[in-house]
């Protein structure tokens, strides 16, 4: 009567808690509002960068094409079919396109309290979800029109079902078979959202299948997995076509090879710890200043603690821990084993939402043993204030330095793909030509949509229109060539269009980003300028040099 007693008390349902383990509506509430607040806070305030408007660019498409385009990506379809009808509704603007994101990041707030009180108590989860409300690297996400706020309170949904459908399967239900065959049915359909979200949460399937492996009825409980796998393959089916030829694509992350190859597995492994441990910063190719390490080693004595943890009437390979800890570590391991071996795809600061909620309960479970109940409230209000403190400063950057690693982070300088658009808007008039380069098309394009301007848009290389969120620049000056001869058609059609009727009214915009690549169209440029052939009218001196160190250089041409 006690094993199914305590098999069954924290997986089946929660006990309310007494005396100062009981956690108020208020207290939950409140953290829900101030998790929703630093969400909200500024979140209209850039316009959308790179990653954000491919996303945009790919989910205006009707479904079909969006399918199609995502053939060129690396993602799933399920947060771009939510984004066009999201769209569809509330329109396009910056705020609207990140909201979805908001909501998902108080979702995993809310969830993470949910399962800390379900498998530990009501203070571990009240703390947990109070590091994943605070957590910089989560409202960077959060504020993110991208599906990685959407992976992970999905990811965590998945694996806290699991561990409900394997407590139903271990005792008896009182309402009979049918009560497990829904367990089970919960679990496969959360898993199916996580997996029609990200391609990362399949590192979610070998962590499932341990934690039923580790089981109290391990036979039963995988023949019920098994079951549940099929139904999740059927929900896949109709997409697993276009996510075996998105194996198959050579250029899939041909973007992080590089980085990769800098940071290697260990470096991508601590950036990664440090991007979602508490009082973790967003993941930006930069060195990590000394202090953060004592920040990481603290929240690293909170997570052993939490791993070692004893809760009450469980072993040591009870069905709270073990689960948390494996949903945490596994992942991890197994796509920087895979990074090594096959194709780098572990990038820090990004997938790896999908485990900064297990870790977050791991170290509410902790401070729950280092604090024991009504010894750590001072301690736990210290800790508060200072992780919130971390997040503030995030979300206010106090210096030059911290606004540029804020800036490095999302690839391109906060407010310069505005800044050049609104200078674009200073010289531009409907119908003239707007030459991008590289990756600067997509940004641009959401801010004239927008606007209402129509331009005539082309982009150099061609290729890069097929997917305005990647472009491999080395195996394009494989060529060069072909990219001289490309470049000279671009300036040719240039000199056509500023040459047809009306030419007085006509310009030619160029937005010239920096790379070896892009500098063979503007030699080419260049040339047509000392021929005479064009006459340029630059931008003043001074935010010339700002466009071009941050965003890129915007030249605008007239016919001589």
């Amino acid at each position: 009567m006690h094993a199914n007693r305590d098999a069954r008390s924290p997986l089946r349902g929660h006990s309310p808690g007494t005396g100062s383990d009981r956690i108020s509506r208020a207290a939950i509430g409140g953290l829900l509002a101030v998790a929703l607040g630093l969400r909200l806070l500024g979140l209209g305030q850039d316009a959308l960068w790179l990653d954000e408007a491919n996303t945009w660019a790919i989910a205006r498409e009707p479904l079909g094409g969006i399918v199609q385009r995502l053939q060129q990506d690396a993602s799933p379809p399920l947060y771009y079919f939510f984004l066009h009808g999201w769209m569809a509704w509330f329109g396009e603007s910056a705020w609207v396109l990140r909201l979805p994101s908001v909501l998902a990041g108080v979702a995993l707030v809310a969830l993470t309290f949910h399962v800390g009180r379900s498998f530990f108590s009501q203070r571990a989860g009240f703390v947990a979800a109070w590091l994943v409300a605070v957590s910089p690297s989560q409202i960077f996400h959060s504020q993110e029109a991208r599906m990685y706020s959407w992976l992970g309170w999905l990811a965590l949904l998945a694996t806290w079902r699991l561990v409900r459908a394997l407590s139903v399967t271990a005792t008896p239900p009182p309402h009979g078979r049918s009560e497990e065959v829904r367990a089970w049915a919960f679990y496969a359909l959360a898993l199916a959202a996580a997996l029609l979200t990200h391609n990362f949460a399949f590192h979610l399937v070998p962590a499932h299948a341990c934690i039923v492996l580790a089981s109290a009825r391990p036979a039963r409980g995988l023949a019920a997995f098994a079951a549940a796998g099929l139904l999740t393959l059927a929900l896949y089916a109709p997409w697993l076509p276009v996510f075996l030829g998105q194996l198959r694509g050579v250029d899939t992350y041909s973007w992080y090879a590089d980085v990769w190859a800098t940071t290697g597995p260990l470096k991508a492994l601590l950036r990664s710890l440090d991007s979602i441990s508490p009082f973790g910063q967003y993941f930006a190719a930069t060195k990590v200043p000394p202090v953060r390490w004592l920040q990481v080693i603290a929240g690293a004595v909170l997570l052993l603690s939490g791993i070692g943890a004893r809760v009450e009437g469980r072993r040591a390979r009870s069905a709270v821990r073990f689960p948390v800890t494996i949903a945490f570590a596994l992942p991890v391991l197994t796509s920087i084993a895979l990074s090594v071996w096959l194709t780098p795809h572990f990038v820090p600061g990004r997938v790896d939402q999908m485990m900064l909620a297990p870790l977050m309960l791991l170290v509410g479970a902790g401070f729950e043993s280092v604090c024991p109940r009504g010894k750590g409230g001072g301690v736990l209000a210290i800790a508060a204030a200072l992780i919130t403190l971390g997040a503030g400063l995030y979300l206010r950057p106090v210096d030059e330095a911290d606004l540029a690693r804020r800036a490095s982070a999302k690839g391109s300088a906060l407010g310069t793909e505005a800044a050049v658009f609104e200078s674009l808007m200073d010289r531009a008039r409907p119908g003239d030509l707007l030459i991008c380069t590289s990756l600067a098309r997509a940004p641009l394009v959401h801010l004239l949509h927008l606007r209402g301007m129509a331009l005539r848009v082309e982009s150099f290389p061609a290729s890069t229109a097929e997917h305005l969120g990647g472009q491999d620049d080395r195996l394009l000056l494989e060529d060069r060539p072909a990219l001289a001869r490309e470049a000279e058609a671009v300036v040719d059609r240039a000199l056509g269009f500023l040459s047809d009727e009306a030419p007085s009214a006509r310009r030619v915009h160029l937005v010239l980003m920096e790379s070896e690549v892009n500098r063979i169209l503007g030699d080419r440029f260049e040339a047509a300028e000392l021929a005479g052939r064009i006459v340029p009218s630059h931008l003043p001196a001074g935010f010339i040099q700002r466009a071009v160190h941050q965003f890129g250089t915007l030249r605008s041409y007239v016919r001589e």
